[in-house]
């Protein structure tokens, strides 16, 4: 089983709702709450940044970050901290969940995951709906936040890679499993 599908599934235990329902900011806050991470605003961070301090775990948020880039980043910072990137000794990690380093796209599926669930990719996929198209204009809707144009398509075409890659784990892992029993 892949790394980072055995974390989401650790995760999913661990944080009630990831990936089966799509996370607000008021969700995410109290999420990192409950988990005594301690999240603050700061208008000089361009998204969200993510580090320890005094042996707490602390995450800094731009509040006029737009719903999404607020989902996406929020939750990218948290999968740093559930991914268990973030210790005493580290640096300071920002939001860049479109980044080609390991770490960073391992937090940034995690950021993912808190904005669409599979579960919803699920759910249409079984509609005959999964493509980009009907995921643009799904996306689109109250319930995803208020990118447009070219950076909606960038974003909601790295979430269907996300769920396909996962997909592709889970199938493989599952087949792996039928024979070794």
């Amino acid at each position: 089983m892949s790394s980072i599908y055995r974390e989401i599934f650790d995760l999913e235990k661990n944080w009630h709702g990831f990936n089966r329902n799509p996370f607000s900011k008021t969700d995410l806050i109290e999420l990192a709450e409950r988990n005594s991470i301690v999240v603050l605003k700061d208008h000089s961070v361009k998204n969200a940044c993510v580090f320890h301090y005094e042996r707490r775990k602390v995450v800094l948020y731009n509040p006029h970050l737009p719903e999404i880039d607020f989902a996406l980043s929020l939750g990218h910072e948290l999968g740093h901290i559930g991914l268990g990137h973030v210790t005493p000794h580290s640096k300071p990690l920002h939001a860049n969940y479109l980044s080609n380093s390991s770490i960073e796209k391992d937090a940034g599926i995690i950021g993912f995951l808190f904005w669409i669930p599979s579960s919803d990719l699920y759910q249409m996929e079984n509609e005959g709906r999964l493509n980009l198209e009907e995921m643009y204009n799904s996306c689109k809707g109250y319930r995803y936040g208020d990118l447009g144009g070219a950076d909606l398509e960038k974003v909601c075409t790295a979430r269907l890679r996300i769920y396909n890659a996962l997909k592709r784990m889970t199938d493989r892992d599952n087949s792996h499993r039928q024979y070794c029993y």
